[in-house]
């Protein structure tokens, strides 16, 4: 029994390490900004790429949450990215569809938030290492 238990503690320590977890560069990264409507969000786990995740729910419009979040990043130093216009939902019950999202950079990092429409939107917050500025060509 003892032996089990041990190995379940190792497995569980080597799959919060593992590359799903949530390095600290990209926590702090996470946390460098207030979040909408000043709520509380403590970054998790991202399963794939060792990202930092949380999300929350919002009655607000999506281009307004957005737009908080491009002015927050702006103003803590962070490269805004093109963001395409919001999408319509299609008719029927549109779950998971994606209104729009924004994203910025800095330091290596990526922070992005992108919108789902569910029976309130929910807004999903990703950080974590900018994969794409190592793979582009100069």
């Amino acid at each position: 029994m003892a032996i089990g238990l041990g190995v379940v503690v190792l497995v569980a320590g080597c799959l919060n390490a593992g590359p799903g977890a949530c390095t600290a560069e990209a926590a702090a990264a996470f946390k460098e900004i207030e979040h909408y409507g000043g709520i509380e969000l403590q970054p998790g786990d991202y399963p794939l790429g060792g990202r930092c995740v949380a999300s929350f729910t919002s009655a607000d419009e999506p281009e307004v949450v957005l737009d908080y979040y491009r002015a927050k990043w702006t103003a803590a130093g962070w490269t805004l990215d093109p963001s395409p216009p919001l999408a319509t939902p299609p008719p029927g019950d549109g779950v998971d569809f994606v209104f729009g999202s924004a994203s910025a950079r800095k330091g290596g990092l990526i922070y992005s938030v992108t919108a789902f429409n569910e029976e309130v939107t929910r807004y999903e917050l990703l950080v974590g290492a900018d994969e794409g500025s190592l793979t582009e060509s100069p």
